[in-house]
């Protein structure tokens, strides 16, 4: 019930109040000429806090004198500066989307990509001219293709670098699936005479090497038995680093010759 005591407004618990459950927020309104709205906690039937706000002005904070019972459910808002909007990661990107990209004949697709033998075309580089950069463009910031993704399919082609990489120049609207890379590092590989047990291949315009088998011995077998799943070497796996260093596909051929304890960084398509 709502009444007045000279300049004050007061609430007691009675008629409806005990039909309201636990956590019940109850806004009453003072008769029609009032200029004041009342908002009140109910827990158990009893009335537990009461703020009253001016209806001329609805986002006016409660006022501590509208504590009726000593508990201050709608206290002042605490001044603070407002957050301010930051470009930071979305809650969730997509780890594979299509792309629609319209190819013209003798002209580039807008992308460098690794040629390597592999069941997946890998970007190196997105050129600033070119289908790629036209799609990213109009597409959505988890949907952009950028350097270090891998394309699942290009047209109709799927499982074959090569074949992919020829789809990708052939005149005529297709569709891409593209996958997120997924990198990870195996860290202390210890090479032998025999290296490191796996064998790797490129190709003259590749610039990094790919994994093409693991062996059943040797150092990558081993970090294999003793990673989780999801850290361990497989073929098709792409070297990107090796202790920290960007290289050419020379340089990592030289650098698994050469041996030592290694810490070798791979990629390969997201498939979570």
């Amino acid at each position: 019930r709502l009444s007045r005591r000279g300049g004050d407004l007061l609430l007691s618990s009675r008629s409806g109040v005990s039909a309201c459950d636990r956590g019940d927020v109850l806004p009453m309104l003072p008769p029609a000429e009032s200029e004041m709205r009342v908002q009140a906690a109910v827990l158990d039937g009893e009335v537990q806090a009461a703020a009253a706000i001016k209806l001329t002005d609805p986002g006016a904070p409660a006022h501590d004198g509208d504590d009726i019972f000593g508990k201050t459910l709608f206290p002042k808002p605490i001044d603070e500066p407002p957050i301010a909007p930051t470009a930071a990661t979305p809650m969730y990107e997509k780890r594979c989307f299509v792309a629609r990209l319209q190819i013209v004949h003798g002209k580039s697709p807008g992308v460098e990509c690794d040629v390597s033998q592999a069941p997946f075309l890998r970007v190196n580089r997105v050129e600033e001219l070119g289908p790629v950069p036209v799609w990213n463009k109009q597409a959505s910031a988890d949907e952009e293709i950028r350097a270090g993704d891998f394309f699942m399919k290009v047209g109709a082609s799927a499982g074959d670098a090569r074949s992919m990489f020829l789809a990708l120049h052939a005149p005529g609207s297709i569709e891409v699936i593209v996958r997120r890379p997924r990198q990870f590092t195996a860290e202390g590989l210890q090479a032998n005479p025999a290296g490191l047990g796996m064998t790797v291949t490129s190709h003259p315009r590749s610039t990094c090497l790919v994994v093409s088998e693991v062996l059943t011995s040797g150092a990558v077998s081993k970090w294999n038995g003793e990673a989780p799943g999801d850290k361990r070497v497989q073929a098709g796996d792409h070297i990107v680093s090796i202790d920290g260093k960007a290289l050419s596909p020379k340089e990592v051929q030289r650098a698994l010759i050469e041996g030592g304890c290694l810490d070798i960084e791979f990629t390969r398509p997201d498939m979570s």
